[in-house]
């Protein structure tokens, strides 16, 4: 026998544990039984299947500790060599905390085990001692080596192939560790109590264990390495005005140089990397988003980082942007439907980060159908290369501007932008010795944005001159900053080398994601907790969330994320516990090249089949798949994949193809599935696979078929984006602990959701049988968001007092709503005093939003008069009818939001004058008070300064109220409706310790104003008017109910230079609006709503307006009548006779609409000559129209895409609908006149003559694809519609007569989607469906008398029939019915037969 080496005595310890495990020797364990473990003093039953993973439980230890002691002296070794060099090789960590605390739960295992073992305990307990003394040496010597892979400073192949054996090591243990556990959760989940977790069995021993180092190490590292700020830095855009105007004048056609005779331009800014060229482009997009949002009809943003252009895909997300859904056409037709598109549209096209200088093919592929934009299109190309401009104008020959370049910021601009970073939340002059310091680094930047950003990240680490040293005479500085040719800048790994290694595996993780992409902060975390990359000791850290959070905040801090906020509140929004932040993140392509570079080992992503460069397949962890190949190309895809022998994560995007191709790849590529913790399977898709997935953390996936359990994944922690109600047996998942973006009544059908105690989100249903009661919420403690509804159906008090509320100490959005108890018990429900079970409901003192919907009660809760509610933000209160007071708000000192709706009872709001306080409600942002009939005091209206950071005020139907409190001057938003007010608030602004006054003109930051008639108070500008102007120059919105004083109604719109739209409604006696020199200073109104102005005749000088998009009427029945149009509106229009394209209307309108009207043809052709950018059309009730306006003056229409017609109980005729080349969408609905002539011709056929049926027949409308139509005999008198795609017909028939199927037989080719509604006495189909070659959908609804379903076309993929009989859903029963043969080739199939109807066949 050979002799021992050092560490044999740790050998012989594993193998006599794993010769223990099975009872192969009696030396210990006298007289038990043979299949029991002995740990900790309690008995664990030892199945025959798991000696395979015991056996690799032993090994693995071996192998890990071996490593770990016999390399300690190569590795210093290794270590000391490597600091001679200097190299790009950076690496993220190989061996972070996780992997150390794997190794800890290895030895507290064996310790754990010898403990019971009193033969070993005497002999083993002082070399076990001596090995947890080693652990901490061996860690040391893994984290110098790793410093010197990931702070630039070694190119060590070796040493990096040993860390990742020991890597792979201890994963491989982890994997057993996983094996065992998922084993015993099933026996635990299949009933046996008996049986405890083995993951508990190594759980760290108390006092000084083995990883207490390594905690305290990490510990140290989140509370002094780093120093976090407050408030992240926000995006910030310096020193690029004069470019971006000089963009925006080419992009309105202002430059002379551009060549008119081309429809579509492209300018092409030509940048190196890092500059801002994607800021600049972002800031002109923006710029057309908001402010000159009407110059294009379409507006497209999307990114091309790939170095080989692919024109197919690129038109794809062009689509995809335009539509908001997933594209899943043919790939041969994507430029077709691209074309179709973008016809006659005027669009901005942002392509941003173009690389392929070399494929002229593609670049021709992808600007043929963009050349059919309407004239005024362009592209706005951002790239470093000036070849790929070269390129692009080769192909949009004359079109093609010189390209734009950008220089670096000047000295003072990119200082600034250093100390935005470097300094957050300081004051840069309170540091001069830094700012000495930085004025060397600011040499160093020469002008680069990025490097700015980047470097003040670093340097706000740490405000110590010592560390702005250092990084001021890094010797990277030295290397070459190529910023062309290079994914990143070298002197960006400056901010990467400060960063703690917990932080860079975070960073590094965000490279399987690609440029461009919206992070949410909430998935990432999570993903990067599924991934076993964050861990918290559990003491001082808080929980892996916690962990996750802080660490996401430090790489926003320091610069690495950028994020973009909107202006929802997400308050107002009312996001629900499942809901996603609407905040997203993004990331800058060079450090997104960044981290593609330091995680090249671990990370790998691959698109169009093309993988990252690989270093080690073995290696790999983190994978990430953009499917945009043919199916016949996964099968090699899948060979490559199936390499990746460790992988941890696999998110897969992109993929439109067939379901069961993607199932197969997916089996054919993972070949170990269970070893995958986060799965993101983005396409809808049904996969079977999944079910191969059991130990997953994290899974995000749309559906599940039914043959797959969920309730078998047990680790599972995160479910996102399923759209189904989840599975009875859901209970499960013990582990769970995130819902995110899945319906409110996901858990609906699940008894005993209470067994989830992880989970942190929860909208829960109170039943009233066991298993869905209120108390199946007592043991959730980890709850943050909590929704509970129908509170109505509370068994009894008592289990709501189990609930204890105030005890979960983590939740901080509670909603509590009583609506509608069940109605088969609600009498045994009615009799529960809901006072009572309110107050039961104590929530925490954590608490910050509160909603109650529904309460019946008279009082508040006493909780809701404490300080229980001290840091509440956010309080809305609906439909609490009987509520006869409201708790003292004003004492809630962190109340930002408050929305009370429907309180029939409140009589009185406020504060009692008694209160000492000077300010109430000192940090309120939004305020809205709605529905409260009998308020009609305001408590110290007088006597306080109320609100003083108020931005939103919104108030109606309080008709009692009679004065509420001064507003601030600051206020951004205000609405007050339908009150009793005997005096107009006035606006305070405090300055200095004194209080000024002024009126509404002073309100310098309102936006939106919108208020009924109080001109018989005061005239709205009689407080505080100097210039004349009623209203502040900066309103936005404009929305005013005025009963008298109309003629005022100019001075009302006077100086509103920055409106953009305008409603008015009741203007009694008002006959015009005001003339052209009283409107032409609105250049910025796109909106304009008129309603109930029965006596207005004449659009007066609205013509002027040219950037009004759309114009809104209802109820104004005599707005352009016969008896006056014509002699006002010539008399106001000041031009030429023969001007007869001339319109009344402003030709830039979009959208109009009439409604109640008594507007003839003529009147509404007269006000449709000129609207050439008109694109929808909406008539409805207009009683006097019998016919749309003649061929002459729908032929400019050239615009409208849809026209929508209702409730006209004239119209008779629509000859002139083919002069309406570029319509798309048409819809009737209710005109019973219509169909007289067809109806006529069906029920008489001997009355048809051929030239009735030739005039019947009469024309084509070429652009048309979908048809609306309440009435099925409207078909026959419409023109042939030859691209016809979606047809929508709700109307009750028996059958289709031949003369529908004759029209219907035209579009046998084009149609695509036939939808049938509300036919309850069809009886039968068309029989020519057969011949419909492109019909993919077909849906049926209501149709109880259908008795049979003819032979369909094989290219239909999907069929749906609800509320048919049961004899029908029995005749297409799968094999065995009637008429199977007919459809069983549709791929998808869904029948419902009515439920009564099946009762009966029963």
């Amino acid at each position: 026998m050979k002799e021992r080496k050092q560490g044999s005595d740790l050998e012989r310890v594993c193998f006599d544990v794993l010769l223990d495990l099975f009872d192969y020797t009696h030396r210990c364990n006298f007289g038990t039984p043979r299949n029991l473990l002995i740990i900790g003093g309690k008995g664990y039953h030892i199945s025959q299947d798991s000696i395979p993973a015991l056996f690799s439980l032993h090994l693995s230890i071996r192998i890990a500790f071996q490593l770990c002691s016999a390399s300690t002296r190569i590795a210093f070794q290794l270590c000391s060599a490597s600091t001679r060099l200097v190299s790009m090789d950076v690496v993220s960590p190989i061996l972070d905390g996780a992997r150390a605390k794997v190794i800890d739960k290895l030895i507290d295992k064996v310790s754990t085990y010898v403990q019971d073992q009193y033969y070993w305990k005497a002999n083993l307990q002082e070399e076990l001692q001596n090995l947890k003394r080693l652990l901490p040496r061996i860690q040391a010597v893994v984290g110098y080596a790793e410093d010197k892979l990931t702070m630039y400073e070694s190119h060590n192949p070796a040493l990096i192939k040993w860390l990742w054996q020991l890597r792979d090591d201890i994963d491989e243990a982890e994997e057993v560790l996983d094996e065992l556990e998922y084993r015993e959760l099933e026996k635990k989940s299949d009933g046996d109590k008996n049986v405890e977790t083995f993951r508990a069995l190594v759980t760290p021993t108390s006092g000084v264990g083995t990883g207490q180092m390594q905690q305290e190490q990490e510990s140290l590292t989140l509370s002094n390495q780093s120093r976090i700020t407050s408030s992240l830095p926000g995006l910030s855009f310096k020193g690029r005005e004069e470019e971006k105007g000089k963009i925006i004048q080419y992009l309105l056609g202002e430059e002379s140089e551009i060549q008119t005779s081309q429809n579509v331009h492209c300018l092409p800014l030509v940048v190196m990397g890092g500059m801002g060229k994607t800021a600049l482009a972002q800031q002109v997009f923006d710029h057309f988003e908001n402010e000159k949002k009407e110059h294009f009809d379409i507006k497209i943003w999307v990114c091309d980082s790939l170095p080989d252009l692919n024109a197919s895909n690129l038109m794809k997300k062009i689509l995809e942007y335009l539509t908001g859904l997933s594209e899943s056409e043919p790939l041969e037709l994507i430029p077709v439907k691209l074309k179709e598109k973008l016809h006659s549209k005027r669009f901005l096209l942002v392509l941003d980060d173009a690389w392929d200088d070399k494929n002229h093919i593609e670049w021709e592929k992808l600007c043929i159908p963009l050349l059919h934009g309407q004239k005024g299109s362009w592209i706005l190309l951002t790239t470093r290369l000036e070849s790929v401009a070269k390129m692009v104008s080769k192909v949009i020959k004359g079109g093609t501007m010189k390209p734009m370049t950008l220089q670096g910021l000047p000295k003072d601009e990119c200082r600034s932008l250093l100390y935005e970073h470097a300094f957050v939340d300081q004051d840069p002059n309170e540091f001069p010795l830094l700012k000495k310091i930085g004025e060397e680094i600011v040499e160093k930047l020469h002008g680069v944005p990025l490097l700015a950003k980047s470097i003040g990240g670093a340097l706000n680490n740490k405000l110590e001159a010592d560390h702005w040293t250092s990084i001021s005479r890094s010797e990277l500085w030295k290397m070459p900053q190529d910023l062309n040719n290079c994914e990143f800048i070298p002197a960006l790994t400056l901010s990467y080398k400060m960063l703690s290694p917990r932080l860079k595996q975070c960073f590094s993780y965000c490279s399987i994601f690609p440029q461009d992409y919206k992070f949410n902060k909430q998935k990432l975390m999570c993903m990067r907790i599924a991934a076993g990359l964050m861990y918290s000791d559990g003491l001082k850290e808080g929980s892996n969330e916690d962990i996750a959070n802080y660490c996401f905040d430090m790489l926003c801090n320091k610069s690495f994320f950028d994020v973009h906020t909107n202006n929802w509140s997400a308050f107002r929004k009312g996001i629900a516990p499942y809901d996603l932040e609407v905040i997203y993140y993004t990331m800058h392509d060079m450090l997104n090249g960044l981290s593609r570079h330091v995680s090249r080992y671990e990370c790998c992503r691959i698109v169009h089949d093309t993988p990252s460069y690989i270093c080690d397949y073995n290696a790999i962890r983190h994978i990430s798949i953009s499917i945009t190949s043919i199916d016949a190309q996964l099968g090699d895809l899948a060979n490559m994949v199936c390499k990746f022998k460790n992988l941890r994560t696999l998110r897969i995007e992109q993929y439109y193809g067939d379901s069961q191709k993607l199932d197969d790849f997916i089996r054919d590529a993972c070949k170990s599935p269970r070893r995958i913790r986060v799965l993101i399977i983005q396409p809808y898709k049904c996969l079977k696979s999944i079910s191969d997935f059991v130990k997953l953390r994290f899974l995000e996936i749309t559906a599940l078929p039914l043959s797959v359990s969920i309730s078998k994944f047990y680790f599972l922690q995160v479910l996102t984006g399923y759209r189904g109600i989840l599975a009875k047996d859901t209970s499960k998942l013990r582990n769970l602990r995130h819902l995110y973006e899945v319906p409110e009544n996901a858990l609906f059908s699940m008894a005993e959701v209470g067994k989830l105690t992880c989970l942190q989100e929860l909208c829960f249903t109170v039943g009233t049988k066991p298993g869905y009661r209120i108390d199946e919420l007592m043991n959730m403690d980890n709850l943050r968001q909590l929704s509970i509804a129908k509170l109505s159906n509370v068994h009894s008090l008592e289990e709501t007092n189990n609930v204890n509320l105030v005890s979960k100490s983590y939740l901080t959005s509670l909603e509590l709503n009583w609506y509608k108890p069940d109605l088969d018990e609600a009498s045994s429900n009615l009799g529960h005093d809901q006072q009572k079970v309110l107050a039961a409901l104590h929530p925490p003192p954590t608490i910050r939003k509160l909603i109650i919907r529904e309460y019946k009660g008279g009082r508040p809760a006493s909780w809701m008069n404490t300080k229980s509610l001290s840091r509440l933000e956010s309080l809305e209160l609906y439909n609490c009818t009987n509520l006869e007071e409201l708790p003292p708000l004003w004492k809630l000192s962190c109340l930002k939001f408050i929305k009370l709706s429907d309180m029939k009872a409140i009589r009185s709001l406020g504060c009692r004058s008694s209160d000492p306080m000077d300010r109430q409600f000192s940090v309120l942002e939004e305020l809205e008070f709605w529905d409260l009939p009998l308020l009609e005091e305001w408590n110290g209206a007088d006597d306080y300064q109320w609100f003083p950071r108020l931005k939103r005020f919104e108030i109606g139907n309080c008709t009692k109220l009679k004065k509420i409190p001064d507003l601030p001057l600051s206020i951004e938003n205000l609405c007050m409706k339908k009150l009793g007010l005997e005096v107009l608030p006035r606006f305070y602004k405090c300055s200095n310790g004194s209080t000024t006054f002024g009126g509404f003109q002073q309100l310098m930051s309102l936006e939106s104003l919108e208020m009924d008639d109080y001109s018989e108070i005061v005239d709205i500008g009689s407080i505080g008017e100097e210039d004349g102007n009623f209203l502040p120059p900066a309103l936005k919105k404009l929305k005013l109910k005025i009963l008298n004083k109309h003629e005022d109604l100019a001075s009302y719109l006077r100086g509103l230079t920055s409106l953009t739209k305008l409603s008015l409604s009741c203007l009694q006696g008002m006959t015009s609006l005001p003339l052209t020199n009283e409107l032409e200073h609105l250049t910025t109104l796109r909106s304009l709503y008129i309603c109930d102005c029965e006596d207005l005749t004449s659009p007066g000088g609205l013509y002027i307006i040219k950037s009004l998009e759309q114009l809104h009427m209802y109820n104004c029945p005599k707005f352009l009548t016969a008896e006056v149009e014509s002699q006002q509106l010539l008399k106001e229009k000041t031009r030429s006779a023969s001007d007869k394209a001339a319109s009344i209307l402003p030709s830039s309108l979009e959208f109009l609409r009439f409604s109640t009207s008594k507007i003839s043809q003529e009147s509404l052709g007269c006000c449709l000559q000129g609207l050439t950018s008109l694109k929808r059309l909406d008539i409805s009730n207009c009683n006097h129209l019998v016919s749309l306006p003649n061929i002459e003056y729908l032929h400019n229409l050239t615009a409208l895409q849809t026209l929508w017609i209702s409730d006209c109980e004239e119209l008779c005729k629509l000859e002139s609908l083919t002069a309406l080349i570029s319509l798309i969408q048409l819809s009737i609905f209710n005109c019973p006149k219509l169909i007289a002539t067809t109806l006529s011709t069906v029920q008489n056929p001997a009355a048809t003559t051929e030239q009735s049926a030739t005039k019947i027949k009469k024309g084509t409308l070429l652009s048309l694809e979908e048809i609306q139509i309440d009435n099925i005999f409207y078909l026959p008198i419409l023109p042939i519609p030859e691209k016809l795609k979606t047809l929508y017909i709700k109307k009750e028939i028996t059958c289709f007569p031949s003369e529908i199927e004759e029209w219907l037989s035209q579009c046998r080719e084009s149609l695509k989607i036939l939808i049938l509604q509300q036919m309850t006495h069809l009886q039968s189909l068309p029989t020519i469906l057969e011949s419909f070659s492109s019909l993919k959908v077909l849906g049926i609804n209501s149709a109880p008398e259908l008795k049979s379903l003819p032979r369909m076309h094989a290219s239909l993929e999907l069929l749906v029939i609800n509320g048919c009989s049961a004899k029908l859903e029995k005749r297409c029963q799968k094999n065995i019915g009637l008429d199977w043969p007919n459809i069983k080739h549709i791929p998808d199939i869904y029948i419902t037969a009515v439920k009564e109807d099946k009762a009966k066949v029963r």
